[in-house]
């Protein structure tokens, strides 16, 4: 029994890495610390949706956690019955194989809801459906299972099943709880009313949703609008939580415009720098214009933001950018240095004084600027409110 149970350990010991990787993976997201996740390699194919999907919490609580819990659990009590200090007796072996039959089931039908219902497919979230799987099978393996002898009532009559309903969630919970204070999640959720509220009262601003670069829905009746800097370090983390916000909400349109901190090509900034600034704005913008890229360009700034900050002729390295994706460099950087881009900036720079632009990042929902708009939780909250 002994080489059977060390196959489980091993199994749940991975069951516990995989949880381990989705809980952090799902508060990187949350919090818009995530820079690159391991299993995001297409639109079907992709982790965040599933992560930032209601599916993916229970009671406040991520499944992840849940998941977690009971592997550690679990990975314990076959530690003690290895070491013979858990005696295997019938109705401990029944408790034991109802649990894993209980969540291999809740694998199965959240399994069927990530294809079925979000239409991706989780990496991660699979394996740990495989594991719990496996980890079901090996205890039926490990304990042979005799039905005249189940008893259903019995188990729930077992103290040590009754305890372990008990801790597992209580001890998910008691996880949950110190990641989110010790990472700020729990003063975040204190202050989103707040934000919201204000948001609701905000005077509704006029933009031209032509200006700037788009995705998402064009027909949309909501809109998302940002006004940032490629250098500004907060931007680079509210361009991340907006990309991970569009992956559940793609029927949103949402609008990118530049918002240079140089005062070079921005009348509203009295300090003129070395104009990079007004270089990648001016790129971005024609690189939608003439190879429909700004996006792409947009993401590839913000991405290597760190290798940008001491460079002040941004146009040797996107030259390289634009070989490698097939873009028109010469043509793109003569249209980023025209007149009539120039006018564009100021154009959106003119807007953004209106709308009482006094930093960036700065973000407007449905033309309402919104507070904390760089957070995940926040942006959904406030959707949540016009989706109704």
């Amino acid at each position: 029994m002994n080489k059977k149970i060390n196959y489980l350990l091993i199994s749940l010991l991975a069951s516990i890495f995989t949880f381990a990787y989705l809980t952090y993976h799902h508060y990187s997201l949350i919090l818009g610390v995530l820079q690159d996740s391991l299993c995001q390699l297409s639109q079907t194919v992709n982790c965040d949706a599933a992560a930032l999907s209601s599916y993916s919490e229970f009671l406040g609580i991520p499944i992840a956690i849940f998941g977690l819990s009971f592997s550690a659990v679990l990975f314990l009590v076959f530690l003690f019955i290895k070491m013979d200090w858990l005696s295997p007796r019938p109705v401990v072996t029944h408790t034991l194989q109802f649990l894993f039959l209980v969540a291999a089931a809740i694998s199965v039908f959240l399994g069927g809801v990530s294809i079925l219902k979000l239409g991706v497919i989780c990496p991660f979230c699979f394996l740990s459906y495989a594991l719990s799987l496996l980890n079901c099978v090996l205890v039926f393996y490990i304990f042979k299972f005799d039905l005249s002898k189940f008893n259903l009532g019995q188990i729930f009559q077992e103290k040590g099943f009754l305890a372990s309903l008990v801790f597992i969630p209580f001890f998910s919970w008691f996880m949950s709880s110190t990641i989110q204070t010790s990472f700020g999640y729990d003063e975040l959720k204190k202050i989103i009313p707040e934000k919201i509220s204000q948001w609701k009262q905000m005077p509704v601003q006029n933009f031209n949703l032509q200006l700037g670069i788009q995705k998402g829905d064009l027909k949309s009746l909501n809109s998302l609008v940002e006004f940032a800097d490629f250098k500004c370090s907060h931007c680079k983390t509210a361009a991340l939580t907006i990309k991970n916000f569009e992956k559940t909400k793609p029927q949103m349109l949402i609008v990118f415009k530049p918002f240079p901190l140089d005062g070079q090509c921005n009348p509203n900034i009295s300090f003129k720098g070395d104009g990079s600034r007004c270089q990648m704005a001016g790129l971005v913008l024609c690189s939608e214009k003439i190879s429909q890229n700004g996006w792409l360009l947009h993401d590839y700034f913000f991405d290597n933001q760190e290798k940008f900050s001491q460079i002040a002729d941004i146009k040797p390295v996107f030259k390289d950018f634009a070989a490698e994706k097939n873009m028109s460099a010469d043509e793109i950087i003569k249209c980023s240095e025209s007149s009539e881009t120039y006018d564009l900036i100021r154009k959106l720079a003119d807007e953004a004084k209106a709308a009482q632009v006094d930093g960036t990042p700065s973000i407007f929902m449905n033309n309402q600027k919104l507070g904390h708009g760089q957070y995940l939780q926040v942006l959904k909250e406030a959707y949540s409110t016009i989706a109704q």
